[in-house]
Order: structure tokens, then sequence, then C-alpha cells
């Protein structure tokens, strides 16, 4: 019998917001993002409630003992528009407590699934500061690499810092194309 908290990985929900408050209070937790720290109530509610359309949101949500659930972790996946509309671009926020953890690799797992599965998207991309070894390894470990060392990217605890750009490609599918030509034995 497990007694740790369920995973829960999920869309979106109108309250969400409130969960995620004391995130955008707490500078360590950003400190890997490229979020900004005390935004108003009103700007993180009309982020989590008025995202574009062009943007999906996941919810990592544990659930306690006690049967409460807490959401812990979102993921944002924002499809890129014109010519490069076959790509999105990532973006993960846990809390401290939960990053680099199974609960943040669920998340992921769940970002990976929903793009795999039910989009046509074929190219995600991140981005991870170049000294935040854990989070480049939980992405590589699903399948995304190293592109770019991206030089004084984005200011981090007041110094201009790097960051690798990552993207990791849809994997290609063993199923037979529809229109597959038939072999020598007839066979498509």
């Amino acid at each position: 019998m497990s007694t740790g908290p369920t995973t829960i990985i999920r869309g979106i929900q109108s309250d969400d917001w409130e969960a995620f408050l004391p995130l955008w209070r707490n500078e360590a937790a950003l400190l890997n993002t490229l979020e900004s720290p005390h935004l108003s109530e009103e700007a993180i509610r009309e982020r989590f409630n008025n995202a574009p359309a062009t943007t999906h949101t996941l919810i990592a949500e544990v659930g306690l003992a006690s049967g409460r659930r807490q959401p812990v972790g979102v993921a944002w996946i924002e499809r890129l528009h014109t010519r490069r509309r076959h790509g999105a671009k990532l973006r993960l926020l846990m809390l401290p407590t939960y990053r680099d953890s199974m609960l943040e690799n669920a998340l992921l797992e769940g970002v990976l699934h929903h793009v795999d599965q039910w989009t046509t998207l074929s190219r995600l991309e991140a981005f991870v500061f170049v000294d935040d070894a854990a989070e480049l390894a939980l992405f590589e470990r699903h399948g995304f690499a190293i592109e770019a060392h991206m030089r004084q990217f984005a200011l981090r605890g007041g110094v201009m810092a790097d960051a690798y750009l990552l993207a990791r490609l849809r994997p290609a599918t063993d199923a037979p194309a529809a229109d597959a030509a038939p072999d020598e034995e007839g066979h498509s």
C-alpha cells in the first residue's frame, strides 16, 4: 500500500491561479525561469484564466492523504506561428519542494503525451540555464537535445546568465503510412 501522494496531471481550472500565488512571491522558485516575481493577483489570474488560444496549460497536482488536492506545478505549451506552427515553446514552473522530483517528471511526461497524442506539433522547444544540471538531465531523459548555447540570455539574480536552447522532435512512429505502396508480395 502506497502512503505517498498520488500525482494527477490535468487541464487548468478557473481557481488554479490562487494555488500558485505563493510561487510569484518566492524569488528562489522563479530563479530558473523567465517569470518575474511580485506580479499582482490580477495579473496571475489573467495569466491562468485568459491564456491565448495558442497556449495549452497542464497542471501537476498531488492528492494528499487527507483527500485534498494541491496543485504543485504548471506547464505552458505555447504554439508558434506562421512557418513555425509545427512547433511550440514549453515552460515548466514547479513549487520549489517539488522541483527535480518524480512529480516534475510526471508533469513533463504529461506534456509529451499531450503533444504526441493530441496535437500535430512535431517540435517542442525549452530553455535551461547552463548551471541547472538537474533540469537539463530531466529534459535530456525525455529526448530533448541541446541545440544552442545562448549567451547572456536573461537577467537572473542580478546577473546576465547563459542558457541552453533545447528541442525535442516528435519520435517517428512504426505505423505504416495509409498510402504506402505494396511490397513485392503485395503487402503494404
